[in-house]
């Protein structure tokens, strides 16, 4: 019996079997678990601690694209679509949602110029416009420095 046949059967016995209780068992012997023909895919999850982040912040280019001709615009600035905890932009008030307009009176035109000047003024304090809610804000805070 092959192993995919053997799978089946186990999984017609279980069916058969099942009592609606949680703690019910099915003896698969190792036998049925060793296949020379089967492949497997492994994988493993490694931790790493990451170096602090100099702002904090992922963002992403907002384009809009209108639902009857479906043309595609750009908006102005950046969506925060993630804040990591304890950052800079944490502390400050930053939120996910929020949409960056301007680093230290520069514009935020792509994601890869925000992360340019970001790495540029790290450790040193700048300023972040941003919107939320159709609500302009400013904020000060101090990049952390790698």
């Amino acid at each position: 019996m092959t192993r995919p046949e053997r799978l089946r059967q186990l999984h017609a016995e279980m069916k058969k079997n099942s009592t609606g209780e949680k703690n019910s068992v099915i003896e698969v012997s190792e036998a049925d678990l060793q296949d020379k023909n089967s492949k497997f895919d492994f994988y493993a999850t490694y931790w790493a601690k990451l170096p602090q982040p100099i702002l904090g912040l992922h963002v992403i280019k907002l384009i809009k694209t209108n639902s009857e001709t479906k043309e595609k615009k750009e908006e102005v600035g950046l969506k925060v679509v993630a804040v990591i905890k304890d950052s800079p932009a944490f502390k400050s008030g930053i939120q996910k949602g929020d949409v960056i307009l301007v680093l230290n009176d520069v514009n935020t035109e792509s994601p890869e110029e925000f992360s340019k000047s970001v790495f540029k003024q790290q450790g040193n304090k700048v300023k972040i416009k941003f919107s939320r809610d159709d609500e302009e804000k400013v904020v000060v805070t101090e990049l952390n420095r790698r």
